[in-house]
């Protein structure tokens, strides 16, 4: 049965069975949801950034150089006041450019597991990758909510990763080993393995708990060897 590609958007967080089994016999569909994706991170990183004040942008950028050597320091003090107002724009290029890569990374992934079944192309499986990525509106729209009910403009850089391990519960000090690894890694990409296990449950038909370890793997292997390098 043909979904409008709004009810698409919907089903994808009310019913995401129903919407990957019928993206299985309609894999041309559209790449609205990608540009959703796109525009709410980069409106929110530029939101983010539009009203901070260049002395907190120097000295949140001045805590993360702490190992550096002074006049290293110096240097980039007068790099991030010359360059402050594209700090934002910088930001969210570099989020699109993180975000293309990673859905590309993963449909390489996802077509790898389907050599079995040479009808889903790697296009059908970038498509299927960005309908798993679609927690990335609503933690972006959260991330908004925060700016918008925040009582200063100068808010800390890491607020960004607001649903991270670390923020949510490790706690771990700037400088830790596993600081990085803790911050990156989202209780988000939870919501995300949980679509891509149904997605792969429609469509390769392997059962769920298999379809749940299959979507798991890349950020198993990915965190597991970071936190080991780290």
């Amino acid at each position: 049965m043909a979904l409008s590609i709004g009810n698409s958007l919907l089903n994808i967080y009310v019913a995401p069975t129903t919407l990957f089994d019928t993206l299985k016999s309609e894999r041309g569909r559209s790449l609205l949801p990608l540009f959703l994706i796109i525009a709410i991170s980069f409106a929110s990183i530029l939101y983010f950034y539009s009203g901070m004040s260049t002395e907190w942008l120097v000295e949140q950028q001045m805590l993360q150089a702490q190992d550096t050597s002074p006049a290293e320091m110096e240097q980039m003090r007068v790099f991030i006041e010359e360059s402050a107002s594209g700090l934002g724009w910088m930001g969210a290029v570099f989020n699109v450019i993180y975000t293309l890569i990673m859905i590309s990374a993963l449909s390489g992934y996802f077509k790898l597991l389907s050599y079995k079944q040479p009808q889903y192309r790697y296009v059908d499986w970038f498509r299927f990758t960005v309908w798993t990525q679609m927690p990335t509106v609503i933690y972006m729209l959260g991330f908004m909510a925060l700016i918008a009910t925040s009582n200063t403009a100068d808010l800390p850089l890491n607020l960004l990763n607001y649903a991270s391990l670390n923020q949510v519960a490790l706690h771990l000090p700037f400088g830790h080993g596993l600081f990085t690894w803790a911050e990156t890694l989202n209780l988000f990409f939870i919501w995300s393995i949980a679509l891509s296990a149904l997605g792969l449950h429609s469509w390769l038909q392997l059962s769920l708990l298999r379809s749940a370890v299959l979507a798991a793997f890349p950020y198993i292997a990915t965190f597991t060897v970071w936190a080991l390098l780290a």
